[in-house]
């Protein structure tokens, strides 16, 4: 079977590959129970076949969350521990007075 007439066979049954040549997959599942459940029980085979922009965008966020819960833990300790009153002598966290002065 020559190029051609493979190629035409192809067209003519309407065969795809199944993976593309720049490495995308060409196939799609359909009417698939929990298919949202699936990315998360097999995270090894979805990080693996993620866009790098999604991988990089998901890491940005979950820097930017940690980032920010442990900030709001460190006001409440200095909430609770009276630093922000002005009699305070002696604050448990030194050289804060506000939410973005504690977080940078």
């Amino acid at each position: 079977m020559n190029l051609k007439s493979r190629s035409s066979f192809i067209n003519c049954f309407n065969l795809a590959r199944i993976i593309r040549k720049s490495g995308r997959l060409n196939i799609f599942l359909t009417k698939l129970p929990h298919k949202n459940i699936s990315y998360i029980r097999d995270l090894g085979n979805t990080l693996l076949t993620i866009r790098w922009r999604w991988i990089l965008i998901t890491l940005v966020l979950v820097n930017f969350a940690c980032f920010l819960m442990f900030g709001v833990l460190w006001y409440l300790m200095a909430l609770n521990s009276g630093d922000f009153d002005k009699n305070n002598t002696e604050p448990c966290i030194v050289n804060s007075n506000t939410f973005t002065g504690i977080t940078i």
